[in-house]
């Protein structure tokens, strides 16, 4: 059962990192690397627009997500990508208040994004940042691994 809940994150997982791609380009898009390295950090930076239903009101939100974790924090490389687009889609869900919602990829930001998303990673643990820059609203949330990965019972 495990599996199979690890198996379907990872697909929404796929959908949310590979944007939407055309017949001509989806081998281009497979083949880039959602994690860059650079000065000895792992890196994800990724800009998109949300949309939604907000009062029966169609909605769009520019969304702009930075993940960091050093290379010396000992969490692969596949671990990080995991964790930050699970903590991601969890965020959008939240952003999007239960309505079902869709992105679609930017290659830069159209300005300055609606909602800033950041995850931090380190040996220790997790933070995550959002701002909702429409709003004024912050939200901060740290968790240690050892809380994580803590058995139950």
């Amino acid at each position: 059962m495990k599996f199979l809940s690890l198996f379907t994150t990872l697909l929404l997982s796929a959908a949310v990192l590979l944007p939407a791609a055309s017949a001509q380009d989806w081998r281009k898009d497979l083949k880039a690397d959602v994690v860059t390295v650079k000065d000895g950090k792992m890196i994800i930076e990724r800009a998109e627009i949300l949309k939604t239903e907000e009062e029966g009101e169609s909605v769009s939100l520019q969304v702009k997500l930075v993940a960091e974790c050093p290379e010396s924090a000992g969490i692969s490389r596949d671990n990080f990508l995991v964790f930050t687009m699970v903590a991601y889609m969890k965020m959008l869900e939240g952003v999007a208040g239960g309505e079902a919602y869709s992105t679609e990829s930017l290659e830069g930001l159209i300005g300055k994004a609606d909602i800033e998303i950041n995850v931090d990673m380190t040996k220790d643990g997790f933070q995550l940042r959002s701002v909702n820059n429409k709003s004024g609203d912050k939200d901060n949330a740290t968790t240690k691994w050892a809380d994580i990965f803590k058995k139950k019972g």
